[in-house]
């Protein structure tokens, strides 16, 4: 571990966590008392981990991750590359732990084909107050093994999913008011949806991927909310056709009149620059980039200048920009997620 964390951690505001087996090591972090945002990109896992104490991370409010890899420690490519860190005393032996406590390392066993979300539930189930998530999970052959289920947390705000596979389910019923998610190659047969037509989702953004059915998931959604009985959301925008849909029960966001034929379920929809356009005639709005006022509509005003102190550091510009969809290009699985 460098100095500067050894000497730094209590000003650190965001760590990312790349191209590492951290399991190894984490346990021996010290804690990190400013830290809002954790980064994992490309992190190899043995089945069985000893994984930070998240008391270590007591503001922690927004978690990206890209990329995670599960291989049995005495299986695989890596088997005898785990043995060996195992059996080699390679941490820092003068690391500092301020508080004895926060030291406790949190051991698990993870189900076979299902770890991807077990580790992930692990850390939001530690995080009581975290507002954002980013998950690019690139799929592998193994993740179709066997059902998972992704337990989103009552408190979060923005969630961004890619390419979760179709036989893992995302919970969303805890859920007490989400400002946007977006999803990208999830099927919303995928999703367990908060009970009844409660509409505490702002937007759901529907983005284009890399999967050779990713055209087949747009008709789902617009299939799937042609049902009023499924408008668990405000509003539903699609890169398909960079169209918006107000399902809101007064039509609070767009006009009711409209120069485009599309519908869902009787509700007229609306070229979504149309509607920024339309947007930036609000006064509270003048001064703002075009591309941040689908954000600034659905924001909760009581975090606003928390995310705002975010993207000073450019951090979560993916909140910031929800629903800035890159004209028919396709996603590269590894995109940050900033």
């Amino acid at each position: 571990m460098s100095e500067i964390m050894k000497k730094g951690h209590d000003f650190i505001r965001s760590l990312s966590i790349q191209f590492a087996m951290p399991h190894y090591r984490v346990n021996e972090y010290p804690s990190f008392s400013n830290l809002f945002h954790l980064d994992l990109q490309m992190l190899q896992f043995d089945t069985k981990i000893s994984w930070v104490n998240l008391t270590k991370m007591p503001r922690l409010r927004y978690i990206s991750i890209v990329d995670l890899t599960f291989e049995s420690s005495g299986t695989g490519s890596n088997s005898e590359l785990f043995e060996n860190i195992s059996t080699s005393n390679i941490f820092d032996s003068d690391i500092n732990n301020h508080d004895e406590k926060n030291s406790v390392e949190t051991n698990q066993v993870f189900t076979a084909g299902d770890e991807k979300i077990e580790f992930v539930n692990s850390i939001l189930d530690a995080c009581p107050n975290i507002l954002a998530l980013f998950w690019n999970f690139a799929p592998w052959l193994s993740d179709i093994e066997s059902e998972g289920t992704l337990h989103i947390p009552a408190s979060l705000e923005w969630l961004l999913l890619r390419g979760i596979p179709s036989n893992k389910f995302i919970d969303l019923s805890q859920c007490k008011s989400i400002s946007g998610i977006n999803f990208c190659d999830i099927w919303p047969s995928s999703v367990k949806w908060p009970i009844g037509r409660s509409q505490k989702i702002g937007c759901a953004c529907i983005e284009l991927g890399n999967d050779e059915y990713s055209v087949d998931t747009f008709e789902e959604w617009d299939t799937f909310f042609s049902s009023q009985e499924n408008w668990h959301v405000q509003l539903y925008l699609t890169a398909k056709t960079n169209i918006i849909y107000d399902f809101s029960y007064d039509q609070l966001f767009l006009p009711t009149a409209s120069t485009i034929d599309s519908k869902i379920s009787g509700r007229q929809g609306l070229y979504f620059a149309d509607a920024m356009q339309m947007w930036l005639l609000n006064d509270s709005l003048q001064g703002r980039t075009q591309k941040e006022l689908l954000f600034l509509k659905l924001v909760n005003p009581k975090h606003l200048q928390e995310y705002e102190t975010w993207f000073d550091i450019n951090c979560g510009n993916w909140i910031r920009y929800l629903g800035d969809f890159v004209e028919p290009v396709l996603m590269n699985f590894f995109d940050s997620p900033d």
